[in-house]
């Protein structure tokens, strides 16, 4: 089932925004649909192993994860069985129809945006957090972020545009909108760490006449390759960055959503 990159956006919005779901099934979710998911094809089958790697998470909170995303109806797991058959994860986008994750809100409603932080016990050894953005929304309501003050407008915010001003060779914009948004979505980097790469690497780079393309660079994790400035004394641990840059994505496609 092939399907576009707006159709993907907007049944990430829809699982973001379901407050059934724990935080990190939401995560989880995000990870599968944005990483892993073949828009051209459909198809889905990472091993519980490389789902959990990519997520930071064990094999079994990821299994549940996943218990929790098909209970919800967001998924369809064809479990095949056998060590070279791989299950299958089956997006249900047939819910974007009944959802409208883009549509205006009728009457009063309430939307919660759970954030992942340590609090307590769920299934065990997963934890989530109960930090929670909440907002009323009535017919067409005024532009505001969720979660209140700090938070980004939109999908990708400034940090995309900056991103963009800072490359040497701009071709292609579409994929590289796309795969900034997939790589900050995933946790594999931040933001404002991919814009303050890719200036280091224009400084590097000045006075070549061959550039990498930017959707090239991103997908080929090449921030990797530009040495990072020394981080200050007490500076957060790569597990803490990794939930933030998921809660800042987050939030930053539902409030776009809700504008």
């Amino acid at each position: 089932m092939s399907v576009s990159f707006a159709e993907k956006m907007r049944l990430f919005r829809a699982i973001m925004a379901d407050p059934s779901l724990p935080a990190l099934a939401k995560n989880v979710g995000a990870v599968l649909l944005l990483h892993f998911h073949n828009a051209s094809t459909g198809r889905c089958n990472p091993p519980y192993e490389q789902l959990g790697e990519a997520c930071g998470v064990k094999k079994r909170a990821t299994i549940l994860a996943v218990l929790d995303l098909e209970a919800a109806a967001w998924i369809a797991v064809e479990r095949r069985g056998g060590r070279h058959k791989p299950n299958q994860f089956a997006f249900r986008f047939d819910r974007l129809e009944k959802v409208h994750t883009d549509a205006p809100f009728e009457g009063e409603e309430t939307v919660h945006a759970c954030a992942p932080i340590i609090g307590e016990r769920v299934h065990g050894s997963v934890r989530k957090g109960a930090q929670a953005c909440t907002r009323t929304e009535k017919n067409n309501p005024p532009a505001s972020p969720v979660g209140g003050e700090g938070c980004s407008p939109g999908p990708v915010g400034p940090g995309f545009s900056e991103f963009w001003d800072a490359c040497r060779h701009k071709v292609a914009e579409v994929d590289a909108r796309a795969e900034f948004e997939r790589v900050v979505a995933t946790g594999e980097a931040t933001a404002a760490d991919l814009v303050a790469a890719m200036r280091r690497h224009a400084e590097a780079t000045a006075g070549r006449t061959h550039h990498v393309e930017p959707k090239t660079w991103l997908r080929k994790k090449r921030w990797l390759d530009v040495p990072a400035p020394p981080r200050a004394a007490g500076t957060e641990s790569r597990g803490q960055s990794r939930r933030e840059s998921y809660l800042d994505m987050a939030q930053r496609i539902i409030g776009g959503w809700q504008q």
